[in-house]
């Protein structure tokens, strides 16, 4: 391989690995408003930063929140995953709920099924789950 040949292939693994070529349903970085949308071919969506506000509609497979201080919406999730600190999540329909971290807080209105509240996992200091008051 040519010098100018591994140049480019360089240049191109740096820009495929950078946030501007994640996925359709990421988001990474701070102070962001964005909307993100699941479907069929796309079950999935991710958070990453920092003060962001995000929604996130469609029913989804997993979400996952990482980072500080961001505020996420979701319609409906089968798992939803948070990591971090300080992020609040006001969720409509959730199946699982697993949090890590510190002081982060997900606000849930209904479970998989009527009258059956969500599974919920907490590991770290000072993170709140709440059903929301009707």
């Amino acid at each position: 391989m040519n010098r100018l040949q591994q140049v480019v292939l360089s240049l191109g693994l740096v820009a495929l690995t950078s946030p501007a070529f994640a996925a359709d349903n990421e988001v990474h970085g701070a102070g962001t408003t964005a909307d993100l949308e699941c479907t069929a071919d796309e079950p999935t969506a991710a958070i990453h930063g920092a003060g962001q506000e995000i929604t996130v509609k469609g029913p989804c497979t997993e979400v996952t929140v990482h980072g500080s201080s961001n505020k996420v919406t979701i319609e409906a999730v089968v798992a939803l995953k948070v990591q971090g600190s300080s992020n609040i999540v006001d969720v409509a329909k959730v199946t699982k709920i697993a949090l890590s971290g510190t002081s982060n807080q997900v606000t849930w209105h209904a479970g998989p099924a009527p009258k059956k509240k969500p599974s919920i996992k907490k590991s770290g200091v000072g993170n709140k789950v709440v059903q929301a008051k009707s």
